[in-house]
């Protein structure tokens, strides 16, 4: 499979960063020299491991650049200027609706001399001021889960209670609200089951997908952006797996009866 490359000016990338990101990542920074002197219409190119897709944006005059709507994932940056080395750092884990803010410093030198940067350590949301937790695939394949709800782990999330029955087949409220105040997404769209009887609100899910398609997902409890204004408790956003260059698949049976719990 070929990489697929879309490239972006960098007013076109600002502008749409103002729109929702529920479902995909966005990496911001800006490009210095060594003295700490920004340095602007340096290219910046994000590479996603996985998909090979490329992303392209310029920095502006004080030297920032902007990627939303990133696919969650490993990622490589290169960064590249007229007089200086170029340099690449990988090892950047996106994760879903996360926006990771990055200080990049090139080195004077030719533009073909190249710095690879590895081993990152992980790197923390400093650009929004929501709280939430992403449970992560690995968490969602290896826990034990009762009916295959993926959902479930959202109380491993802090700031969540357990709930059960109240007609709603999300496990957990969270950020002080009521359970038909909550809001879940799937790929950015709105997975809800609305009730009119009584007091009108959410009261559940409406498609609980398989556990081995969702990629992961986030609940978040409070500060959210106004992107989120449709909930008064949590926003549980969530993803599903992406295609990639290798070929790849699950398999799995599931089967519950009372005859196992017999002796």
């Amino acid at each position: 499979m070929s990489a697929f490359v879309r490239t972006c000016t960098l007013a076109l990338c600002l502008g749409a960063s103002a729109l929702a990101q529920i479902s995909t990542g966005t990496i911001v920074g800006v490009v210095e020299d060594s003295t700490g002197a920004v340095i602007p219409n340096s290219e910046i190119t994000v590479k996603q491991i996985d998909t090979a897709e490329t992303r392209v944006a310029r920095t502006t005059g004080s030297g920032q650049f902007n990627l939303p709507f990133l696919h969650i994932g490993a990622y490589t940056i290169t960064a590249a200027a007229g007089g200086f080395k170029t340099k690449t750092i990988s090892g950047i884990s996106l994760a879903v609706d996360q926006t990771i803010n990055l200080k990049i410093s090139l080195e004077v030198g030719a533009a073909t001399d190249r710095i690879e940067v590895t081993g990152v350590a992980p790197l923390v949301d400093s650009a929004t001021s929501s709280l939430g937790q992403v449970i992560a695939n690995k968490v969602i394949t290896d826990l034990p889960l009762n009916g295959r709800n993926p959902f479930a782990l959202g109380l491993l999330s802090g700031n969540t209670t357990p709930m059960f029955g109240m007609g709603s087949n999300l496990p957990f409220i969270a950020g002080g609200g009521r359970f038909s105040a909550n809001e879940v997404t799937l790929d950015g769209v709105d997975n809800n089951t609305v009730s009119n009887a009584g007091a009108i609100g959410r009261n559940g899910i409406a498609v609980v997908p398989s556990v081995d398609a969702v990629q992961e997902f986030k609940v978040k409890t409070s500060s959210f952006s106004a992107e989120f204004g449709h909930a008064a408790g949590a926003v549980v956003n969530a993803t599903i797996k992406n295609g990639t260059n290798q070929f790849h698949g699950t398999a799995f049976e599931f089967l519950r009866n009372n005859d196992l719990g017999r002796q």
